[in-house]
C-alpha cells in the first residue's frame, strides 16, 4: 500500500485510459473511497511521412504527408528546420500546412533540412533530408 498523500505511477502505456480510486484506510481497512478518476496517457506525434524536397538555385520546396497515427492527439502544426552546415546555424519555420517554400539560401552551400510534427505535448521526431 501507499502511505502519504501522493505517489508516482510509472510504466504506463501511451494512449491507454487508466481509472484510479483513492481510499482512506484505518487499521488496514479501507473506510471510504474517492470518486473514480480517469486519465489518458498521450505522446508526441510521430514523424511526417513521404517528405520530398525540390530546389531551384536558392529556393527549395519541401512537402510531406501527415502521419496516419498522430500520437493520440491531433497534430497542430509542423516545424521545418534548415541548418547551414558550414556554421551549424539553424533557422526554423512553423507552419500548419503540409508544405513550405524556403528562399534566399546561399548558392553552392550545403544545408540539412528537418521536418517535425507538433501536437499540444510537443515536437515529435524529425525526418532528415
Amino acid at each position: 500500500g501507499i502511505t502519504g498523500t501522493s505517489t508516482i505511477l510509472s510504466g504506463l502505456a501511451q494512449g491507454t485510459t487508466y481509472y484510479l480510486w483513492v481510499a482512506a484506510v484505518s487499521s488496514g481497512v479501507p473506510i471510504t473511497y474517492s470518486m473514480r478518476m480517469s486519465e489518458i496517457t498521450y505522446s508526441e506525434p510521430p514523424a511526417p511521412l513521404e517528405v520530398n524536397i525540390t530546389g531551384i538555385f536558392c529556393d527549395v520546396y519541401i512537402s510531406w504527408k501527415s502521419p496516419s497515427v498522430t500520437g493520440d492527439l491531433p497534430i497542430t502544426g509542423y516545424v521545418v528546420e534548415y541548418i547551414y552546415l558550414i556554421t551549424n546555424t539553424s533557422t526554423s519555420v512553423n507552419t500548419t500546412t503540409l508544405n513550405v517554400n524556403i528562399s534566399q539560401l546561399i548558392p553552392k552551400t550545403k544545408y540539412m533540412f528537418r521536418v517535425m510534427a507538433v501536437n499540444e505535448l510537443g515536437v515529435g521526431p524529425f525526418v532528415v533530408m
